[in-house]
């Protein structure tokens, strides 16, 4: 992440997103999946802020997986996938996709911007998220 937040109300913050919302969330599927076709399509899961309740104006979150679908295209040049048509880019509650990258033949670095709450300064922030995907397989 860009940002040292606790995502987790443990004390603690941190900028490694999956660390900080362990014990806070189910475990996430570093799986991607990738249809090569005329288009290409990804999927894969990202994490959203479930908020269970409120206590004195303070959250109780949890975080949940959703599913994200999009159509892409390799740039050989750039190593990057292009949204093939960028109304298909999410701006759900897992967050807004900033890049696709590909890091080696199997592994897909994807940046994701999306607001968390940070319970040191007890106030949602934007962050930068970066997910890291196996193609066809887990990476731990």
């Amino acid at each position: 992440m860009n940002l040292s937040v606790d995502l987790n109300n443990n004390g603690v913050s941190s900028n490694n997103f999956l660390e900080g919302i362990e014990g806070v969330s189910q475990v996430i599927n570093t799986r991607m999946t990738l249809v090569e076709e005329e288009i290409d399509e990804m999927v894969f899961s990202l994490f959203i802020s479930n908020i269970l309740t409120t206590t004195n104006n303070i959250p109780i979150i949890r975080f949940g997986a959703e599913n994200v679908r999009l159509l892409v295209e390799f740039g050989e040049l750039s190593d990057t996938f292009q949204l093939v048509n960028d109304s298909n880019r999410p701006t759900n509650s897992s967050g807004v996709i900033l890049g696709i990258t590909l890091i080696d033949q199997l592994t897909v670095e994807i940046e994701v911007e999306k607001s968390v709450y940070d319970y040191a300064i007890n106030d949602w922030v934007e962050i930068l998220a970066t997910y890291r995907f196996v193609r066809g397989g887990f990476m731990s």
